[in-house]
């Protein structure tokens, strides 16, 4: 592939072939810039309500398998939020013209939050399927009581992966006008490459979620009483996995488009990188409106008041458990 100008040996950050602009439309990189500000705020705070709901709960020092789970969550939404901000016409603009080695830095990561992204949603529809279906197995469920240190191996994998796909189809480091700072601008093999590292988890995700969907039927068909947390927490599971693929859905049919409209791809790619940025937000949005504990987190938070209700929750809970030692004394 070849560059704009003279910079083909690749020292420099330089636009990439066919393209004139750094941003051709400045609004949609001004769009990409806030909501991806957005994204990256609301997830911060959406970890902060989740250790705020865990510190007031009855049980503030047990960290369970599935608020780990939302935790790492909200960890690789920000790591998309980021990826994403970068693609933004203001880095673009910072890059350009300098070193092709920061342009590498760069391009890796925008790439690694989507990866692990894909990984992430999976572990938490099998995590929802044992909690559903085999709910006896699920303290003791290998891959659900190890989460943070599964999701650790996936970022390390996901960071190999992006890495030996860079210097296996490494070509000069360019700007793009959609897709940000890249060193694999229409690689095909690079793009083959991506596919079949990301085809195993959204296999995973798609036939998992369809078994989740039809334990929640089973579930809803059998009893007239209001849905558990555990079940509210499946569905809500089955839901973003949903909005998952319909944000991913645009960029996917660009891809498959490639060469055949230039500018439709184009915008495809767009809203599709836009999409894949918003459903961090609507996540984070769909998992407060399902949980009204979560809510009260969140006011606690905004309010100032989690520390009182920590203390208020840590002395019931000392309370209760006084209480449960005296009547063991006298029986």
């Amino acid at each position: 592939m070849n560059i704009t100008n003279s910079s083909s040996s690749g020292a420099v950050v330089d636009l990439c072939i066919n393209v004139r602009l750094i941003c051709g439309l400045s609004i949609w990189g001004e769009l990409m810039l806030v909501i991806n500000i957005v994204s990256i705020i609301v997830n911060i705070f959406h970890y902060a309500t989740l250790q705020v709901a865990r510190k007031t709960s009855e049980e503030p020092h047990v960290i369970t398998a599935w608020q780990k789970m939302l935790v790492q969550f909200a960890i690789t939404d920000v790591a998309c939020g980021l990826g994403g901000l970068i693609r933004a016409c203001i880095f673009r603009r910072l890059v350009y013209g300098k070193s092709s080695a920061i342009g590498a830095v760069i391009n890796f990561l925008s790439d690694i939050g989507n990866a692990v992204r894909f990984y992430v949603v999976a572990l938490a529809c099998y995590d929802r399927l044992i909690a559903i279906r085999w709910p006896f197995r699920y303290s003791s469920d290998i891959l659900i009581t190890r989460v943070n240190t599964i999701c650790t191996v996936v970022w390390c994998c996901s960071s190999v992966f992006i890495i030996l796909r860079d210097a296996l189809f490494h070509d000069v480091i360019c700007i793009h006008d959609i897709i940000g700072v890249t060193s694999l601008f229409d690689n095909r093999n690079a793009a083959i490459m991506s596919y079949l590292f990301l085809l195993p988890p959204a296999l995973v995700i798609i036939i998992l979620n369809v078994i989740l969907l039809v334990e929640l039927h089973k579930i809803r068909g059998t009893t007239t009483q209001p849905p558990n947390i555990a079940n509210k927490a499946t569905l809500y599971t089955a839901i973003s996995s949903c909005l998952f693929f319909a944000c991913l859905s645009p960029g996917f049919l660009g891809s498959v488009l490639n060469s055949v409209d230039l500018t439709f791809e184009d915008t495809l790619n767009y809203i599709g990188y836009l999409l894949h940025s918003i459903y961090g937000i609507l996540n984070t949005i769909l998992y407060g409106w399902m949980n009204a504990r979560y809510r009260q987190a969140f006011l606690a938070l905004v309010t100032g008041n989690c520390n009182k209700k920590a203390r208020v929750a840590d002395k019931n809970n000392k309370a209760s458990s006084s209480a449960d030692t005296i009547k063991a004394d006298k029986q």
